[in-house]
């Protein structure tokens, strides 16, 4: 059985359970990301995004996500997300006008780095941007690489200070 999350805003003047059994006898709502601000009638709104799962796929959906949380050790919290999300999410690199993933650092361009400094001859190398329209791909030397690593690895290092604040701030409340 596949779990297909179908994620919907919703708002509400009472503040939500994150996981709520008790409102459908037939399923169970997933909330997650919940904020509150208030409207121009002086009243507390809450914010969300909200998922129906049937009993029989929450009970499917609770246990992979113990066995992500308990066996793999993966962090399933809302600061933890947000945080993927900014990893995935295409950012300016204004050196060369072209959008790249911070994830990219990582996961794909240290290692041609690593294999640019033992092979030199693999360089300049096309590099592709996130929108992946061919006129957006660039050549890049060994040099242009390694910079264009450390800005996305700056970013990935901001986002990542800034998701363990914001989880220690949401442990708190």
């Amino acid at each position: 059985m596949t779990i297909n999350l179908v994620w919907a805003d919703s708002k509400s003047l009472e503040k939500p359970e994150a996981i709520d059994n008790k409102s459908c006898p037939s399923g169970v709502y997933l909330r997650r990301f919940i904020t509150s601000s208030v409207n121009e009638d002086d009243q507390v709104v809450y914010s969300y995004k909200e998922a129906f799962l049937t009993n029989a796929e929450y009970a499917e959906y609770s246990l992979l996500q113990n066995i992500a949380e308990q066996v793999l050790g993966e962090d399933s919290s809302d600061a933890y997300l947000i945080y993927k999300q900014k990893l995935n999410t295409p950012v300016l690199y204004e050196t060369n006008g072209h959008m790249y993933k911070p994830k990219w650092a990582a996961e794909i361009y240290e290692e041609l780095v690593n294999r640019g400094e033992k092979f030199a001859e693999l360089f300049p190398l096309t590099i592709w941007d996130a929108t992946e329209e061919p006129e957006n791909a660039v050549k890049m030397s060994l040099e242009d690489l390694k910079a264009l690593t450390i800005f996305l690895g700056q970013l990935q290092e901001q986002y990542f200070n800034e998701y363990k604040i914001a989880k220690r701030i949401i442990g708190e409340e």
